[in-house]
């Protein structure tokens, strides 16, 4: 049933395109299902498209911003969220923006361990620890940076904080995170309340 759900989208998504083809949110969402379906090519073309002529728009920005996010390209969605003027800039373009700076800290920081410049590493993953604020989702992510460094206690530091701002409604996926770093930290005895 997901599958025919999916083709189903489809159809209403493209068919709304034939309505509304300056429609960046439905090309967004279109973009997704053809990325799902491995038509990354045609996912690019749809978003590149409106991108060539409507660029400047804000909409447009943030559509680019969100597929690049979706697509791990952190530093594409800096780029062009850069190129909204801060004036235009939604809550929700600052919010992925800062989601963006702190993933890609992280890329910068898997890139330094990568070429052996640990303390570079180091450094650059605080920093998108100090970003990261008390963000559940954010931390998250600095604690799987922390984690891929070899630096466990740090990583379940940054989870411990993650949980407790997500409080009781934690993401089921963040606690199987948590649970497999304290279990290859073989703190087991904690792992029973996770």
């Amino acid at each position: 049933t997901t599958l025919f759900r999916s083709d189903e989208a489809q159809t209403d998504l493209e068919q709304a395109l034939l309505l509304a083809p300056e429609s960046p949110w439905i090309r967004l969402d279109l973009a997704a299902i053809y990325r799902g379906q491995g038509l990354n090519d045609q996912a690019q073309t749809l978003l590149s498209g409106l991108a060539s002529t409507n660029g400047d728009l804000p909409e447009v920005r943030m559509a680019q911003a969100y597929a690049d996010g979706e697509s791990g390209n952190w530093g594409l969605v800096l780029q062009e969220l850069e190129q909204l003027p801060p004036a235009q800039r939604s809550g929700d373009a600052v919010k992925l923006q800062r989601r963006a700076w702190v993933h890609y800290q992280l890329q910068r920081a898997a890139q330094a361990a990568s070429v052996h410049q640990m303390a570079d590493a180091y450094t650059i993953t605080e920093q998108a620890g100090s970003g990261a604020g008390a963000d559940p989702e954010l931390l998250a992510a600095v604690a799987g940076g922390w984690a891929s460094l070899g630096d466990s206690a740090r990583a379940i530091g940054a989870m411990r904080r993650a949980i407790a701002q997500s409080g009781p409604n934690a993401d089921p996926a963040m606690r199987v995170q948590y649970a497999g770093m304290l279990l290859a930290a073989g703190q087991d005895g904690e792992f029973e309340v996770v």
